[in-house]
């Protein structure tokens, strides 16, 4: 009978075991598919790293981005019914249309209206942030009225905010096809993609108005930001004429050629071409001192040639910058973006190109530095005679001064009315502070030369700042 009972006793236990594994490998599976379906890095975890802090691997989220073409086309065409220019029954439509999309992907929205004014481009382009953001002087000065259509998700919290951007409004004379529903329509269908997916940083969508009228409704929209919404805010990512058909290629472009904290970690990401330009609304952001990247063809082509989109616009293109621009976002990482700032990040090229000399000096290296603030960076020129002196000359953007630099730049020496210089000289060493207020540069040469000397690099560092095979040489 003891016999019969143990081995009763041994059956049982075989079975209760086996079911218990069975439970466990049911659970784990079920654990499992939770993880594919809703994948996601946590933010608290993110950012309780310390800034030097770097994980052993990147944090990455799971997610299949599938861009639908017929919703690409569906809203270029939806888009591209009539020109948009602002203040008109055709960017009041587009907006509406716009309007609903983004409800219907699932965020909720606001408008921001703004006054539109004529503008040169000096009023543009030479203007210091103070300036650039001046309100005017309201309704009786203006020539009209812009809307912007902000679009956030749900219940944004206190992380901090990337945005994601596209002008929406035309020229008179345009259904926009390229410029800029294709930009819009990217941008629309990362909202689409990216909508319910749990991400370490808040992703905001704005489309402007009024860029056509100087990207005055990028910068209504970064006047109007509260002194915490620009703490918070890691950079914007523009897009603008993208995707014509043909061998027109996609590129990066920031404002002078600047490296800036955005542009370093999409390298890191994806290889693009890089070109500068100021004329779209991510220089709004970089007015702001916000990082901020620009993604347009190679060769802007603003006027359409038929009204037929498929005529002009690449699909394939535009599917291929969403899933990169997506793939950027669902990886993103703090810490990365935190490090790049906290140690200066500087880019050093090396391989120069022989473009000239300025009194047998040659350009031997150049190094971009990031500022502090991530949004650009500084460009350091190093300068080698045969002799084997060496001379440095870094360039700073002048509009970005602060009050008392500014101010002390009015007591410097004058050369003519837009070019003051200041020299110092120690242990054989000079150091010359040289404002040019037409390129908007401030530069300060250190090295064992005449004041003389200086001056006269200085005078023509145009040789090596302006030259196209430079340029090109360094990205």
């Amino acid at each position: 009978m003891k016999k019969i009972i143990l081995l009763l006793c041994f059956i049982l236990t075989i079975l209760i075991t086996g079911c218990s594994n069975s439970n466990k490998e049911t659970d784990n599976k079920q654990f499992q598919t939770n993880i594919t379906e809703d994948i996601y890095l946590d933010s608290d975890i993110t950012m309780a790293l310390t800034p030097t802090e770097k994980p052993t691997t990147t944090p990455e989220v799971t997610k299949v981005v599938n861009v639908e073409d017929n919703e690409l086309l569906n809203n270029i065409t939806e888009l591209c019914k009539s020109p948009r220019r602002f203040d008109t029954d055709g960017e009041q439509r587009a907006l509406n249309f716009l309007n609903d999309k983004m409800i219907e992907y699932g965020y909720q929205t606001r408008t921001q209206e703004f006054y539109v004014y004529e503008k040169t481009l000096n009023d543009i382009y030479s203007a210091t942030p103070w300036q650039y953001f001046d309100k005017y002087s309201g309704e009786k000065d203006s020539v009209g009225k812009g809307i912007n259509l902000i679009v956030t998700t749900a219940n944004p919290d206190e992380k901090k905010t990337l945005y994601i951007t596209a002008h929406y409004d035309t020229t008179r004379d345009t259904n926009g096809i390229r410029d800029n529903c294709s930009g819009v329509a990217v941008v629309m269908e990362i909202a689409r993609l990216l909508q319910g997916i749990k991400l370490p940083i808040n992703i905001e969508f704005v489309f402007f108005s009024g860029e056509e009228a100087g990207m005055q409704g990028s910068a209504s929209f970064i006047s109007q930001l509260s002194h915490e919404e620009k703490n918070r805010a890691l950079g914007c990512i523009n897009m603008d004429v993208v995707g014509e058909v043909g061998d027109n290629k996609v590129m990066l472009k920031t404002n002078s050629f600047q490296i800036n904290v955005l542009s370093l970690l999409m390298d890191e990401f994806h290889e693009f071409s890089h070109a500068r330009s100021e004329a779209s609304d991510h220089f709004s952001f970089y007015m702001g001192g916000i990082p901020a990247i620009y993604f347009a063809d190679e060769n802007v082509k603003t006027k359409d040639s038929t009204d037929n989109p498929l005529e002009e616009l690449d699909v394939e293109k535009l599917k291929e910058l969403t899933r990169i621009i997506c793939d950027f976002i669902l990886n993103f990482n703090l810490v990365d973006y935190q490090n790049l700032i906290k140690n200066s990040y500087t880019r050093e090229y090396t391989d120069m190109p022989n473009i000239g000399k300025i009194q047998n000096y040659s350009l031997i290296q150049v190094n971009k530095i990031l500022r502090d603030n991530g949004s650009g960076s500084d460009i350091q020129y190093i300068l080698k005679n045969e002799d084997g002196n060496q001379v440095v000359i870094t360039e700073k953007d002048s509009r970005f001064l602060r009050a008392d630099l500014a101010a002390e730049i009015q007591t410097f020496n004058t050369i003519n009315d837009y070019t003051k210089y200041k020299v110092l000289e120690e242990n054989y060493m000079i150091s010359v502070k040289y404002a040019d207020l037409v390129s908007f540069s401030l530069y300060e040469l250190i090295g064992n030369v005449s004041q003389d000397e200086a001056l006269e690099l200085l005078e023509n560092i145009g040789v090596f700042t302006s030259n196209v095979a430079l340029i090109n040489a360094l990205d």
